[in-house]
């Protein structure tokens, strides 16, 4: 925490030497010096401190633009989107940072998480004679590259497909291209992604 002008004012009056001619007057000109004094060291320290905030990309304000430039944001991702806005390029910035700690499971959950979504990664395996009736018919073709399916939590504001919508567009929008976008980014080359969207109860 930065130490104020009265804490500065008051570690001045404890260092200054004893005697009549140091006698602090308030509206005197010793007084003016010593509260300059106290007033630009309370500055300095204030900006001293800002620094640790500056060096975090979650709370930057001041260097938040170098953040983007050193990880070239906005991406394809955003760039797809009209007017990104300032808290849209920091998700991504946060989900480029993080994106290095392994592509697991939980690394994509985690990565939803930064990006503001609840998130649930499920693998498919063949089905075969040793499953339970349960289990989904799963085809080889599943397991011949890594699928990941996504369950995304959904606010319920889905855009259903109409006649207005071309035919390459998908039968529901959930407001979520930029997650998708930066997820399929990351995902290796041989990994599959499907997204699944489950509304809150």
């Amino acid at each position: 925490m930065a130490l104020t002008e009265r804490d500065y004012s008051h570690q001045i009056d404890e260092l200054l030497p004893r005697g009549p001619i140091w006698k602090r007057t308030p509206g005197g000109a010793l007084d003016a010096v010593l509260y300059a004094l106290g007033r630009e060291a309370a500055r300095v320290d204030a900006r001293i401190n800002q620094v640790i905030e500056e060096a975090d990309p979650r709370t930057s304000a001041e260097e938040l633009s170098r953040w983007f430039d050193d990880y070239g944001i906005p991406s394809a991702c955003l760039e797809a989107i009209a007017d990104p806005s300032q808290e849209q390029m920091r998700q991504e910035l946060l989900a480029k940072i993080t994106s290095n700690l392994g592509l697991t499971a939980a690394f994509f959950e985690s990565l939803a998480g930064t990006l503001g979504y609840q998130a649930k990664v499920t693998t498919f395996t063949e089905h075969d004679v040793n499953d339970d009736v349960e289990h989904p018919l799963y085809e080889k073709q599943w397991t011949t590259v890594m699928t990941l399916g996504i369950t995304i939590r959904s606010n319920g504001n889905a855009e259903y497909l109409d006649v207005t919508w071309g035919a390459d567009e998908p039968l529901a929008r959930w407001g979520n291209a930029l997650l998708e976008c930066v997820i399929r980014a990351l995902a290796p080359a041989h990994v599959y992604v499907i997204f699944m969207y489950e509304e809150d109860a």
